[in-house]
Order: C-alpha cells, then structure tokens, then sequence
C-alpha cells in the first residue's frame, strides 16, 4: 500500500511537471521547457512524455537536432509504439536530410496506423526526396482514396510530379490546389516556377503576381518574381523598373545582407539600363557570396554589365521540356478522344476518369516515344476492346513516298495445330527463292524466339486463341520488312530439322489502299479463279476500293449456274461500309446487316440489292484472323441465308473505327461504334462461328491441299446439282 501510494505521488507530480512544460512550449518559452523536462528526466528516465516534450524545446528553440533525435529514441527505446515519437523524428530526421532514416519511421508509423492519409503524404514526401517517384505515387494514390478532396493531396502530388519532371502534370495538380483554396499564395508560386520551366512565361508572372499580393513579405515571391522580369528569354515578360522595384522591396526585408537577393537586383538594374547601380550591386552580392561558392556566377555577371550588357537566361532543361509537353498533349489527345467519341457512354463499366489519373500518374516514367506508345497502349487496353490502339508513324504509310515502308517476301504464317506455320509461298518470291516451304513451322524471327514470347504473353494474354492471333500477326508483319531489309527466320521441316531461312524483301507490285484522312495506305492483294470445278473463289487481304471494283467484275462475270467462294481467311478488314455494297450484289433484296450503335445514337446497316446481283451459291471462308469487316459481312450473309461459311471462329473484333494523328505523329485508331446482327448478336468479343467448321493441319499445307476450299466447294456443288433437279422437275 506504501509503494502505492508513493507512485501515486510520483505520476501526480510528474503530471504537474508535464503541465508546466508544455505551457512553456506553448509561450515559446523553450529554455524554461527544457529545463522543466530535464527535472522530471532526472527524477523518472522512464518518463517518454519528457522526452517529447524536450525534443521539441530543442527543436523549436535551439534547433538543436541531433540531441532532439537522441531524445525521441530513448522514447522509443522506453515505448516502440509511441506514435508521437515516431512521428517527431521523422520529421527531425528529414530536416537533417536523413531520408533514409525518416523512412524508417514513417514506415513503422503506418504500420501502425495504415489509413491515415497523413502518414501517408509523409512517406510519399519522403520518397520524393529519395527520388522514388513510382512509391510516392502509390501512396498518393491511397491517400486520394481515404480523404479524395483533401487539398494537401494535389500539392503533394504536384511536388512529387515536378521533381520527377514531370511538369505538366505538375502544374495541372496545382492548378487543382488552387481551385480548392484560391488563398494560398505558395500554390502560385509553385505553379509559377513550373510555368518557368515549360516556357509559359506569362503564366508565369501572373501566378508569381498572386502569390506577391496574397504575402507582400514573402521574399523568395518577391525575387524570383523580379528575377523573372529582368531575365526572361522572351522579351514581352521582361520589365526592368519593376524588377527593381521588387527586388528593392526583398532587400529591404533582409537587411541587404543576402547575395542571391541582391544579384537579382543587380540584374534588375542592368534590365532598367542602370549599369553604374548594377555593378554596385553585383560588387556586393560577389561580396557576400564567396562563402557559398557563387562567386563565379556573380563574377561572370559582373563582367556583363561592366560591358553595359543585360544578363539574360537561357532556357533550361529545353529538350526535356519540350518532351514533357508533347508527352502530356499525346497523353491528352489520346484520352480526350477517347471521352468524346467511345459509343457508349458508360464506357462498359469502366471509370474512364479513374483511369485518366491512374495513368496520368504514370505519364512521367515515359522518357521516350517507345514508353509512351507502350503506357498509352496499357491505357487504351484498359476498355477491353478492339481498334484502340496507338500506331508508330514509322510504321504508317500515308503517301507513296512511303512505301517502301512494307516490303514484299510472298510468304504468309497461320496459327495451325498450336504453331506458327508458313501456309503459303508465292512462285517466284523472294520466299520461293530462299528455299520456304509451306508447312515450315516457324521458331524464331531474327532475334525473337516465339516460345519465349508465347511465355511472356501468358500473363497479360491469358487466351491461347488471342495470343497465338498475336503472334501470327507478329510473324507476318516481319515477313513485310521495308524494301531491302533482310528477315532471318529458324524454321522447322516435317522431318524436325532446323534450318534457317534469310528472305530480303522487295518492292511490292500492284495497287495500293488510298489513304484516307490519317488511315493509312496498304498493298493490296485480290485474286480471282476459277476452279476447275466450275467455282469462281475470290480472295482479298483488304476491304479497300479498288477491291469493291474487282468485285462488281467479278459478280459481272458469273452465270446463273455458277457458284462463288469470297475468301476472308487472314482478311483484318478496312472500309465497312464495303460490306453492305458487296452484299446488293448478292441479294435482289433489300436486307439489314444489323445495327450500328454509336455514341448517341442507332442507325441501320442496311444493303440495297444492286442490278444484276447474283443469286447463286456462295461460299464464305473464314479463320482466327478474319476480323471486322469481314465478319460484318460473313454474319450479314450468314444470318440471311445467303451464304455457308467454313472454317474458323473468326476474330470477335468487329468495331468501326477511325484514325487522328498525334502530336508525336504517330497515329491513333479509336472506335466509334459497335455492331449487332440482325439477331441482336454482338459481333465485338465473340466473333462468328462457321456452318462448318473445318480446320486445317499441317500436313494439309505440306501436300498443298486447302480443305476449308474444298469443303466449300462440296456444299456448292451439291446445290449447283439440286438447283438442277428443280429445274429438271419444273
């Protein structure tokens, strides 16, 4: 009961101690608190609140920060949970630039308390300082999600992104803070600098302007502000009586006793043609700067306006400015288009605005045009959908200059039994020349081995069907170099030997897709046979014009007894609204090919029957690759009755598009509608299934045979025959 009672008396008069302490901290009294908290840390050691308290006296009033920290361990030592004191030597520990070790603090603060947003914009301040960017931004980001209108968030995230350089981004975070809280002048100095830094130099006076009128006092306002109107590299901003003057008014409020301050006025007067005051006051900044190592900038100065010359500043950071802003109106022009123009305005389910500022956030990592196309890509990928995409100019061809561009080799790759298989060489191509062979399955193109790369989708294309679609369009666009350009494939025989297979493209022959707006130009490919069976099979790669005329030709040519294969194996597609013209020439009805659903609106996709439409049996074949177009006319013909297709499921890619160039000049293809079939089947994401699905092995392409065709061709010649019979009976 003694013991008791005595420690009672003991915490009751620590208690008091405590007290009075903190009400010396509170008067600023801070000698008087230190020693007030020395006499109850000589009294009880154990008294974590002491050692609190003293910290923060010999921070506040002696700026005495190692000893601060050694008080704030031995509370933690006594208590490692004490919040306050994990929280008091982070912030001591940053003031030494220990950001290191103010990590660690901030990290065992949040574990202990994970959804304080706080805590959370300290660390990712830490992390800025520690040039982490990526997790400072992840902390960010949780802080947005735990106070979203908090104005502390965007101010953060804006010293985070400016240190990444990013700036643009920056100042758009800013420009957010000032929206939530017009009266805090440092938001405008701070989005006046990153004006600096872009080049927008009269944004950036006006800011620097508001942040002087919100703090008339505020010398680092008042200097970099006069700074800028007796510096700026364009002439419009620069004002030599008012630098002066602002830089006057700094002066005065440091005693005239910092160097940078007073070389600002000194260029201030050189700016007003006042020479003899301007080297006065670079003698005196020279003067007052040696000690931190800025005398020769001064000097340099100096000798500028000994000659009567103004100092004028060359832009910084030029070139990676430069990429900042074409980086960000890339970023905004992809997404903006996107907003405006996607069919459906809930976007399927997806938080277009989230996604701006996931990635927006991410923006800054894409030093160069490759990044960026990979970032905007994952960005547009976010939809889910087909005919977004990001194109390189490079790649684009958009006058004929250009073409050579897309070489010719005369090979073609399909996905058969699981492989990437060669199933068609031209006769005297540069294929044909190299020794290709159909049935070649290929394993390497130059330095890519497709095994690897089949792996490395398995993740991000979790669809064997998707990913071997990817890899045929891979192999096939190294099969088309530009003009010139060697392709150095491994291939494996039917016997299972390796060899490899150098082709060198040539220029191709024939016509060209004409490009339209910023859609670009393509070689295109249409033949016409007629089989020894009677049938006629027409196969384009391209839904383009000129193919719309071989068409109708084509259709001329047929008699009534004829029957007509439309080959679309490997076809990506191009002008939908061919679709519909190819069917009035098949139809002596007016039919509607289904619905196209754009942003704010219906509108029917209706074929009008054309003058000598043929009405014999037709044919459609189709594969993994037969996409968009070509599967808007294979269901058309399909649901109708007008055709049988064969072959594969084709593509499910199947949404109108059109293209806008970049900033960058790369290209950027968007959707603008999607399409159901008369059925109210949507074509997008499940693509069209044949009447007959028919697959083809590789020994089919190694004994040259074609069993989708000749399927076809069975199912015509059987109607061809019972046509006959009614007639007969008729």
């Amino acid at each position: 009961m003694v013991f008791a009672m005595l420690a009672l008396r003991v915490f009751a008069a620590d208690e008091a101690a405590l007290a009075k302490g903190e009400a010396a901290l509170e008067r600023e009294a801070y000698d008087e608190a230190i020693a007030v908290f020395d006499g109850i840390l000589q009294a009880n050691p154990t008294n974590v609140a002491a050692y609190l308290g003293r910290g923060r006296g010999l921070v506040k009033g002696r700026n005495d920060l190692q000893h601060a920290v050694a008080d704030y361990s031995e509370a933690l030592k006594i208590d490692p949970k004490s919040k306050d004191a994990l929280w008091q030597r982070y912030y001591v520990y940053s003031r030494l630039d220990d950001f290191k070790n103010a990590l660690v603090d901030i990290n065992a603060l949040i574990e202990l308390e994970p959804n304080d947003a706080n805590n959370l914009r300290a660390r990712a301040l830490n992390y800025r300082q520690l040039a982490n960017f990526p997790a400072a931004l992840v902390d960010l980001e949780r802080a947005f999600t735990l106070d979203k209108k908090k104005v502390d968030n965007f101010e953060i995230r804006a010293e985070v992104l400016a240190g990444a350089k990013s700036y643009v981004e920056a100042i758009e975070d800013y420009t957010t803070a000032i929206h939530l809280s017009d009266k805090i002048a440092e938001y405008y100095y701070q989005r006046g600098l990153l004006y600096v830094k872009v080049g927008r130099h009269q944004e950036a006076v006006e800011d620097m302007r508001d942040a002087v009128r919100l703090d008339k006092k505020n010398v680092s306002y008042l200097n970099d502000l006069a700074w800028l109107q007796a510096t700026c590299p364009d002439e419009k901003i620069l004002d030599g009586p008012k630098a002066v003057e602002l830089a006057t008014r700094a002066c005065e409020l440091t005693a005239w006793k910092l160097s940078g301050v007073l070389d600002t006025l000194a260029a201030a007067y050189a700016r007003a043609g006042d020479f003899e005051n301007a080297m006065r006051s670079q003698t005196k900044a020279i003067d007052l700067g040696k000690a931190s190592g800025r005398g020769e900038d001064f000097g340099n100065r100096l000798a500028l306006y000994q000659r009567k010359e103004a100092f004028t500043l060359e832009p910084s950071e030029k070139d990676k400015t430069e990429w900042s802003l074409q980086r960000s109106a890339c970023f905004d022009t992809v997404w903006t288009t996107v907003n405006e123009n996607y069919f459906d305005v809930t976007f399927g389910g997806v938080d277009w605005q989230a996604v701006r500022e996931k990635y927006r956030l991410r923006l800054w990592t894409a030093e160069d045009n490759r990044m960026l196309r990979r970032l905007l890509q994952d960005m547009l990928g976010e939809l889910h959908r087909t005919h977004f995409a990001v194109i390189p100019r490079e790649m684009s061809v958009l006058n004929p200059e250009e073409r050579g561009r897309i070489g010719y080799t005369g090979a073609e790759a399909a996905s058969i039994e699981e492989a990437i298989t060669i199933i068609g060489v031209k006769t005297g191509s540069p294929a044909e020349k190299a020794g290709l062979k159909a049935g070649d399955v290929v394993k390497r193109v130059d330095s890519v081995d497709l095994s690897e790369m089949t792996a490395s989708m398995c993740d991000s294309v979790p669809s064997p069907r998707k990913r071997a679609l990817y890899l045929r369009g891979f192999v096939n666009w190294r099969l088309a170099p530009p003009v010139g350009k060697e392709v150095c494939l491994q291939v494996e025989a039917p016997d299972g030997a390796l060899r490899e297979v150098k082709l060198v493209s040539r220029e191709v022959e024939g016509i060209w897709s004409e490009a339209m707006g910023f859609s670009p130009s393509e070689p295109i490919e249409c033949e016409i046979n007629r089989r020894p069976t009677g049938v006629v099979w027409m196969r384009f790669n391209l839904f383009a014009l000129p193919v719309m005329s071989a068409f109708k030709r084509c259709v001329r040519s047929l008699q009534p007894h004829d029957g007509l294969v439309i080959d679309l194996r490997g076809n990506p597609g191009g002008l939908t609204l061919m679709a519909p013209g190819i069917f009035g020439r098949l139809s002596e009805k007016e039919v509607s090919l289904g619905t196209m659903r754009r942003r704010y609106g219906t509108e029917e996709f209706t074929a009008y029957p054309q003058r000598g439409a043929f009405t014999g049996p037709v044919a459609v074949l189709v594969d993994s690759a037969s996409a968009s177009t070509s599967e808007i006319l294979a269901a058309g013909l399909q649901d109708f009755g007008r055709a049988r297709v064969f072959g594969e499921m084709t593509a499910g890619a199947a949404l109108p598009s059109l293209f806008r160039q970049l900033p960058t000049g790369d290209m950027l293809q968007y959707a603008v509608a999607d399409i159901k079939t008369p059925h109210g089947v949507l074509i997008e994401g499940n693509g069209v299934a044949p009447d007959e699905s028919v697959v083809v092995r590789r020994a089919d392409c190694i004994a040259g045979r074609d069993p989708v065709l000749e399927a076809a061709e069975r199912w015509i010649a059987t109607q061809r025959r019972d046509a006959a019979k009614e007639v007969v009976a008729k």
